[in-house]
């Protein structure tokens, strides 16, 4: 969603380098999945980012690795493409990846390891609080830059879709 708004609002360059960053975090979840030994159904990558379908994986620790597996690797190209337009895209990607929201791979990472320590029920819980904490403080910065700005709609329209995500997805 957020890469398909970037797309249509800002048709340059920067596009082709948002859909490149997005096919690197998608194959770094699948590098991941194969590292972990986990088999995955389907494997995607189109204007709205990129997904993954895995068969369930044996383990909450190899859930983690493959949650963060795509931010590692945007971390990855960050480094090699320091100080470049591309690697400021990799960067945005991975931090807005990492970011504890339940839609998001940090959240769905955060699930996981709070599973590890407590029952499925409860880290469900914790991940709703926290999740709603993490977008509302995003939600906050996006009306912010979009005043200080006054030009750029894109993260603010993104929170406005997290925050209507259905509960069942979350």
């Amino acid at each position: 969603m957020a890469l398909t708004l970037f797309i249509i609002c800002y048709p340059t360059k920067d596009s082709f380098f948002m859909i490149c960053s997005a096919a690197i975090h998608e194959l770094g979840h699948l590098l991941a999945v194969k590292m972990c030994n986990i088999s995955p159904r389907g494997f995607y990558i189109g204007l709205c980012g990129g997904d993954m379908q895995i068969n369930s994986s044996s383990s909450y620790t190899s859930d983690i690795c493959v949650y963060l597996g795509g931010i590692f690797a945007n971390a990855v190209m960050l480094c090699i493409f320091y100080k470049t337009a591309f690697g400021y895209h990799n960067a945005s990607y991975a931090l807005l990846n990492a970011l504890p929201i339940s839609e998001l791979d940090g959240g769905k990472a955060l699930r996981s390891a709070l599973s590890c320590f407590l029952n499925p029920y409860t880290a469900d819980r914790v991940c709703s609080y926290v999740s709603y904490a993490a977008l509302f403080i995003v939600w906050q910065l996006s009306i912010y830059l979009f005043f200080k700005t006054s030009s750029n709609l894109t993260l603010l329209i993104f929170c406005v879709y997290l925050f209507t995500v259905p509960e069942k997805h979350r």
